[in-house]
């Protein structure tokens, strides 16, 4: 994952509010790379690149040991991501969504409706949740977007399995 940028690199990670046929993820792929190819912030380039993952997630990884992104320069990465999703016939998820794992799909689902289901016992313990509020690469690589719910913060929120 991002084998030329070091630990302390900077990610963003975007969710589709649905999931992606490999087509339209590698089209997002490309088009995000093309964008992240002039991206600059204060006239200076960012050395930044994208993978997609589960064919729902776009994760940016900026390494900004010699350029930091400005606000200005996140500003314009969210815009283009947004209207890259919107290309693809999808759109940014919200935020305050959850999302998990059963099987080999990934669902996005309100805290509410996420709530329901643990208390339904729908989601157990070992359930894959994502932690889309990363921002560093060695949390990811350390395994802390993926985990199971038992390990994460879903399981404070919503308590216990």
């Amino acid at each position: 994952m991002f084998d030329d940028f070091d630990d302390a690199a900077r990610v963003w990670i975007f969710a589709a509010d649905k999931t992606l046929s490999d087509e339209q993820a590698a089209n997002v792929s490309n088009a995000i790379a093309d964008f992240l190819d002039e991206w600059a912030a204060h006239g200076k380039a960012l050395n930044a690149a994208v993978q997609v993952f589960h064919n729902r997630f776009a994760v940016v990884c900026a390494n900004e040991a010699e350029v930091k992104a400005s606000g200005c320069s996140v500003d314009a990465l969210f815009r283009a991501i947004r209207e890259v999703f919107e290309r693809s016939g999808t759109l940014v998820a919200d935020s305050s969504n959850i999302f998990y794992q059963d099987g080999e799909e990934v669902f996005s689902i309100s805290r509410p409706a996420f709530k329901q289901l643990v208390e339904q016992k729908a989601v157990n313990g070992n359930t894959p949740v994502f932690d889309n509020s990363l921002t560093t690469l060695a949390a990811m690589r350390t395994g802390s977007w993926n985990r199971a719910y038992k390990d994460s913060w879903h399981a404070q929120l919503f308590g216990e399995l």
